[in-house]
């Protein structure tokens, strides 16, 4: 069964990678070009018949359901550039260390597009009980971090480890938690804690490995996602029968403002955000969404 047709624009923060970034809080950001707002079409193949909103009351919320998608580079793509290493050259010189800025796959997949939900307090289903208390890695392993955009709960503790025989520096600019700078030596890890909700990714880098660089993504509830080398997103067991409103966020997107236009399950918004009725026991497939090379700063 086919949901309308629709437009969305990536959304992305206007933050660099670098340690001592501008202020981000407000996630309006500049507004961004009509004309990289692209068409795509979504098919809902969770029912019978396309799901409406029963409003944005969680009370009204009936069962769960997922969403996924894909997200693929429209036109050639560009090629991942090696960063230059100028420390630590006997051991981090034996890696090629890419820019990870924009990485596509063999497929045309976009990697680390960022999916997460907005609507405040959701229900939570119960198979999140205990993964998000689990702690997560952020790995300094081959002189760059592990994962490029680490996903955190505010119940999880983030082990920052150091894999490699050489030293480094995990420095973390947040606007609500505290930023913090952690020395890690050499297969040791230090663990922090996030206990506030981050309205937009929050940069890392390593303050001896210049080069270096990765994001934190720190949300109150898990229905949260990044794309893999492919481009593929799923986010699992959603609260089903009521309007949900998600976000999507890359480092390199030409701005903050976005659209996605349409009626039924998916309702018109603005910043990159994008309003959606999942149906009971059902999935809302978005299919591929095509982004072009001029969504993307250089």
């Amino acid at each position: 069964m086919r949901c309308p047709s629709l437009t969305l624009l990536i959304c992305a923060a206007t933050l660099t990678t670098a340690v001592g970034c501008g202020d981000s809080s407000n996630d309006r950001g500049p507004r961004a070009n009509r004309e990289v707002v692209q068409n795509l079409r979504a098919r809902n193949q969770g029912g019978s018949s396309a799901a409406q909103s029963s409003g944005s009351s969680m009370e009204q919320a009936d069962g769960w359901g997922t969403i996924r998608g894909r997200f693929v580079y429209g036109g050639q793509p560009p090629a991942q550039p090696a960063l230059s290493v100028t420390k630590d050259v006997q051991f981090c010189g034996q890696h090629r260390v890419l820019d990870e800025s924009l990485v596509i796959g063999p497929s045309g997949g976009v990697k680390n597009v960022v999916v997460f939900l907005r609507t405040r307090d959701p229900k939570v289903h119960e198979s999140y009980a205990e993964k998000i208390k689990q702690p997560v890695v952020f790995d300094n392993r081959d002189c760059r971090f592990e994962p490029h955009v680490l996903l955190v709960h505010t119940s999880q503790p983030v082990e920052i480890l150091n894999s490699d025989p050489v030293g480094h520096n995990t420095s973390v600019q947040f606007q609500r938690n505290p930023s913090f700078s952690q020395g890690v030596a050499s297969n040791e890890r230090v663990t922090q804690k996030m206990d506030v909700a981050e309205t937009l990714p929050a940069p890392a880098a390593c303050n001896v490995h210049p080069w270096m660089g990765g994001w934190i993504v720190v949300k109150d509830n898990p229905y949260m996602a990044v794309t893999d080398e492919n481009g593929n997103f799923v986010i699992e067991n959603v609260p089903a029968g009521v309007e949900l409103e998600f976000q999507v966020w890359h480092e390199r997107g030409a701005g903050n403002q976005g659209a996605v236009d349409g009626t039924g399950s998916v309702s018109n918004v603005d910043r990159g955000r994008f309003k959606i009725t999942v149906p009971k026991d059902g999935e809302v497939d978005l299919k591929d969404i095509t982004l072009p090379p001029s969504s993307f700063r250089s």
